[in-house]
């Protein structure tokens, strides 16, 4: 460029300097390695960075809920056990004849129980949903090592052992306190917990009810009686009596015919025949003509009452018809309902091999049977006559007598038995007979 300089004016320069060379490149290219180091130039460098310290609120936030998370885990632990170990039987029995606070347990847990496998899936998904998240939170507290042990203990001690030995001991209580908790957590998880349990009502069926077996029975009852439970032995032994009554037939306790006491249909009523009956004791004896064989009838001592012993009246006179004929192998409870019926209180026993009668049944044999032991009445002072065989080996009298007294009092107080029934009506006749055997026996 040229400047034109006025006349007069003098402008002085000033040599220029040349510029410095330019220095090195400020910057520096680096790479990120791959083991998390970084590489500068030829030099190699460790990237720390500073830990974030966590605020106190959310610390005790994460606190809080990992403890909340134990506790979820414990409870769904102890309830899978607790709840799912309960008898729906159980239940229903205290339902109907537990205490008040018995009835009302069972009447919140028996409609869970209603749906087995769907409360067996929402528990299990519960307790492990609990237990998969703790650790997530443990880690944002404490290192991964801590957190794992911390997890590990506190899911043994706390979300296991403590809860499943409390749901054990304390089961319905529990399981009573909770059930709305369950009943909420099953319509939560309802669109996983729903499919899963159906799956597994088709694969396995819903729950059976839980039926005891004859024989099991017979040892729970037996168990009461020899453990000191809240039957007594001779209760334990009339309910063990009623059960084995179900598998025994005539033949069981019938009284052979050579054993029984019978009077020939021709025989003359007086004096001698009457004091023999009396001191028989029976109030029904089986006639016969011509042979022990051959029945035809039964002869009601009671109607031996006023019979003028001078007018010569033979049995054949008094008899009534012959009494109902039974095959030996006919079950003894359909023996006690024909007895019921008031048509007879003994029965003509007919072994259909042989072609002969057998024995006699009595409605006093199959009571006998069913209360396992002998009643006695003013009559056994003939203990000793050929024509008796008792039921049983006699251990204390005194204690038998109570037992027999004792049987008949709780089968005539039954609900479930009718006042007007023969059957009743009959052992209110043995009942009183026994009480005034005893009154004598005291005087």
């Amino acid at each position: 460029m040229c400047i034109d300089v006025p006349t007069g004016v003098h402008i002085e320069t000033n040599p220029i300097e040349p510029l410095p060379p330019p220095e090195e490149d400020p910057f520096i290219m680096c790479h990120r390695l791959t083991d998390g180091k970084i590489l500068c130039g030829n030099e190699t460098y460790t990237l720390v960075i500073p830990e974030h310290v966590m605020p106190l609120a959310e610390k005790l936030i994460f606190i809080g809920i990992s403890i909340g998370l134990v506790l979820v885990a414990g409870l769904m632990s102890g309830l899978t056990l607790g709840l799912m170990s309960l008898d729906r039987m159980n239940l229903q029995i205290l339902i109907q004849s537990g205490t008040p606070h018995q009835k009302k347990h069972a009447g919140r847990i028996l409609p869970l129980l209603d749906y087995h496998h769907w409360l067996l899936v929402t528990l299990l998904l519960c307790n492990s949903a609990a237990m998969e998240a703790l650790p997530i939170f443990l880690d944002k507290l404490v290192s991964e090592y801590i957190a794992i042990a911390i997890s590990v203990t506190a899911v043994l001690l706390f979300g296991e052992i403590i809860p499943q030995a409390i749901c054990i001991r304390f089961g319905m209580a529990v399981g009573s306190k909770t059930a709305w908790v369950v009943r909420i957590l099953m319509w939560l998880t309802a669109p996983i917990s729903w499919p899963l349990g159906k799956i597994l009502d088709t694969m396995f069926g819903c729950e059976p009810a839980q039926k005891y077996q004859r024989h099991e029975l017979r040892e729970l009852v037996n168990m009461h009686a020899f453990e000191e439970g809240p039957l007594s032995a001779e209760e334990c032994n009339v309910i063990m009596g009623a059960i084995d009554l179900k598998g025994k037939t005539v033949i069981d306790c019938m009284t052979p015919i050579d054993k029984v006491y019978m009077i020939d249909c021709d025989a003359t009523i007086n004096r001698q025949l009457i004091d023999q009956l009396n001191a028989d004791g029976h109030s029904r004896v089986p006639v016969y003509q011509g042979n022990r064989d051959c029945l035809v009838g039964l002869l009601l001592v009671k109607k031996l009452v006023g019979v003028d012993t001078e007018k010569g009246i033979t049995v054949h006179q008094l008899m009534r018809e012959k009494a109902p004929m039974v095959f030996e192998d006919k079950p003894l409870y359909e023996q006690l309902q024909d007895f019921q019926t008031g048509r007879s209180h003994m029965a003509v026993v007919w072994n259909p091999k042989t072609e002969k009668v057998s024995g006699i049944i009595t409605l006093e044999d199959l009571i006998e049977e069913l209360l396992q032991t002998e009643i006695e009445d003013e009559a056994d002072v003939r203990r000793n006559s050929p024509f008796k065989t008792p039921l049983l080996s006699r251990k204390k009298e005194g204690k038998d007598r109570r037992l027999a007294f004792l049987s008949m009092s709780a089968m005539i107080n039954s609900p479930i038995m009718p006042r007007n029934s023969p059957l009743v009506k009959s052992l209110s006749r043995e009942r009183r007979n026994q009480q005034d055997t005893d009154m004598e026996r005291k005087m």
